[in-house]
């Protein structure tokens, strides 16, 4: 029987259909099978990217100029120094203002100082760049924050100073940060909302403090911590019923009428001691070598100029104990007048009167000293209620704090005004008292003991130390400065695990 050519075709049509549609149904199926694994490839690749975001940490410079409602601009950009342990942020930075204000002298700028401790986490979306290894890297990620601050406003440096204002704010810190080899770059808006501690009108308490960071690697991945748990104990008290140790209790005496007569409180409360572990990143005993850059804090040039110093340092850590050596060398600036001690005696300290401008000078100076010192971070905790016994560990975050002691040479001494020198050539002629004469004129120098103290934020391969200098042999030059030092960890022969 022969099929009709019309029938031949459809039938021959229906086949190629079924064919096409199987091989589009198994086509399709392949394409979204590679799209559920391109997408789970996707996110395992922006969980490691933000397994290394996180781990990051270092401590860097930052610079900012704040944009603050009733505030005429800043003389000066705030330089600060900026600290993150994975998503911890601890921030110091200082300043100068000019307040418009009719009660303020608007002619004289306002000292400016801010501190902040908050977090900071990584984000996943709008990202950049590649993470080959840790010395070959280009990436750029956003960051959001937030901390608890204060900025506190001064007519004047130093204790003598009108603390005029202080704001406490609560900040949130939207930014971007671009990953480096061995560092990043971090910009930030810092948006900040608080109240004045001085109901002051023209000290505004929201605004915003675009800051730009550059920061060096702590280099986690180089000493490799162990995450462990330490014995731990949180304290704390409640139901305390407050009062004065002696309250006035009025009694009806029948010979001399009313009468008050002292009676004791006693007040009570509750102490509540519960056991626990808090994890510990232990990179266990090191020693580090590296350079070291110094400065005096440009806020204070207008009692004592401008000071930097660069050097190298030897310092490791073994778990509360801190110490190292430093051999560094620059110029340093110094002051005019100094603090009596005894005028009966002639006396005087080692300490610059910051209200005195004149005689201002520089020097060269040669530092070489050790330093020791212990991590106060187990101090702090236990302020807060927490005790810990970390036993031989040694924490990748630590706040250490110690003393300074060693020797300085100083020399090529020079005013800025040439004139002053006479007037300190007079207060030496004229020295009735026998005082030392290094006391009397930044002129005199020589070689002497170093002393000191500093209040150290460490972070693996970076550390920040704020150090008080006082020179024996040249107290006019006796000051505060800044510093960050990079120790590079020796090979494991020298880490004790």
């Amino acid at each position: 029987m022969q099929i009709p050519f019309s029938k031949a075709f459809k039938t021959i049509l229906l086949v190629v259909l079924v064919i096409n549609l199987r091989s589009f149904s198994a086509f399709a199926q392949n394409d979204s099978l590679d799209k559920v694994r391109h997408r789970e490839a996707l996110e395992a690749e922006r969980t490691a990217y933000r397994n290394l975001d996180v781990s990051y940490g270092g401590i860097g410079f930052s610079f900012s100029r704040p944009v603050m409602p009733k505030v005429n601009g800043s003389s000066m950009p705030w330089v600060g120094i900026d600290v993150l342990s994975d998503i911890i942020t601890v921030k110091f930075a200082t300043g100068r203002v000019s307040l418009d204000s009719a009660g303020y002298d608007p002619g004289m700028d306002a000292y400016v100082n801010q501190g902040s401790v908050g977090m900071s986490f990584p984000l996943t979306r709008m990202t950049f760049g590649t993470y080959n290894s840790n010395s070959s890297l280009f990436r750029g990620h956003p960051v959001i924050g937030g901390e608890l601050g204060y900025i506190g406003f001064r007519n004047q440096l130093g204790p003598s100073g009108d603390p005029y204002s202080r704001i406490y704010y609560l900040g949130i810190n939207p930014g971007y940060r671009v990953r480096l080899p061995f560092g990043s770059l971090d910009f930030n808006l810092n948006l900040f909302l608080g109240v004045d501690s001085q109901s002051r009108d023209n000290v505004p308490g929201i605004g915003m403090n675009p800051s730009l960071t550059f920061r060096l690697d702590a280099l986690k991945w180089r000493y490799d911590p162990d995450y462990i748990d330490v014995d731990a104990t949180i304290t704390s008290i409640r139901n305390v019923q407050k009062s004065d140790p002696y309250i006035s209790k009025y009694e009806l005496n029948p010979y001399s009428g009313i009468e008050a007569a002292e009676v004791s409180v006693d007040y009570t409360y509750d102490v509540s001691v519960q056991k626990t572990t808090m994890g510990v990143q232990d990179i266990g005993a090191h020693v580090g070598f590296g350079p070291k850059f110094s400065y005096i804090n440009p806020v204070r040039t207008d009692y004592i100029p401008a000071s930097y110093m660069v050097g190298v340092v030897g310092e490791g850590r073994f778990s509360y104990f801190d110490g190292g050596v430093t051999l560094e060398a620059g110029r340093v600036g110094h002051g005019g007048a100094l603090e009596t001690k005894s005028e009966s005696e002639g006396t005087y300290r080692r300490r610059l009167i910051k209200s005195y401008e004149q005689g201002q000078g520089h020097l060269g100076m040669v530092n070489m000293y050790v330093n020791y010192g212990l991590d106060l971070s187990p101090l702090i905790l236990g302020l807060m209620g927490y005790t810990l016994d970390m036993g031989d560990a040694t924490s990748f975050f630590a706040i250490t704090g110690g003393f300074i002691s060693g020797l300085h040479v100083p020399f090529a001494q020079s005013f800025n005004d040439d004139a002053d020198a006479a007037f300190y050539q007079n207060r030496i002629d004229n020295n009735v008292m026998d005082t030392k004469e290094q006391y009397l004129s930044p002129a005199v120098i020589k070689p002497g003991y170093l002393a000191g103290y500093y209040l150290a934020f460490q972070v693996g391969a970076m550390c920040a130390k704020i150090s008080n200098y006082r020179y024996f042999g040249a107290p006019f030059a006796s000051n505060t400065m800044l510093s960050l030092a990079y120790r590079i960890p020796r090979a494991d022969g020298l880490k004790f695990r």
